[in-house]
């Protein structure tokens, strides 16, 4: 199973996002609003009695709880993918990829870059430069992460939360 663990968004997130606009352009696929979160960890492949390690480790992580900031504006993450950036969440994403490398996880050592996907673009394309710059902002409170799997689909991916685990740990 494709398992990541995420910082879901707020419904001020999820509205500020909703408002922006959504034009059909050809090869550009758009993310379901249901599918939007914060990646602080992918962990890939892994069995499915793995899961219950992942929950051990971000309980144990000493993670705190973080204030996530939206924006300012939409951007472009490489050329293939409209998102909007989120920042505020370097400490959590730190503390959760030491907590699962240490519970045995590989986990890449690039460095954090909290986004929100919006838009990929399909095959080689690219995203248009005009949907950059779209204002959209919003803060809320991170005090939990969710452990989710990644199922392909007939039609995209589909995500389910299988586990939340609450953050509690000093800054």
């Amino acid at each position: 199973m494709r398992v990541f663990v995420a910082a879901e968004l707020a419904p001020v997130a999820r509205e500020a996002l909703g408002a922006l606009a959504r034009p059909g352009v050809q090869g550009l696929r758009w993310a379901k609003p249901e599918h939007w979160h914060v990646t602080m960890a992918f962990l890939g492949e892994i069995e499915p009695a793995a899961v219950a390690s992942v929950g051990v480790a971000l309980r144990g992580s000493g993670a705190p709880a973080g204030r996530a900031r939206l924006g300012p504006a939409t951007t472009l993450l490489g050329r293939g993918i409209l998102c909007v950036p989120v920042t505020g969440l370097d400490v959590v994403a730190a503390r959760v990829a030491q907590a699962l490398r240490a519970e045995g996880f590989e986990i890449e050592e690039r460095p954090f870059r909290g986004h929100v996907t919006l838009a990929r673009a399909r095959g080689r394309r690219s995203v248009p430069p005009s949907l950059r710059g779209a204002a959209v902002e919003a803060t809320w409170d991170v005090d939990g992460l969710a452990v989710m799997e990644s199922r392909q689909e007939e039609g995209g991916s589909r995500y389910e939360v299988l586990e939340r685990v609450p953050l509690s740990g000093d800054p």
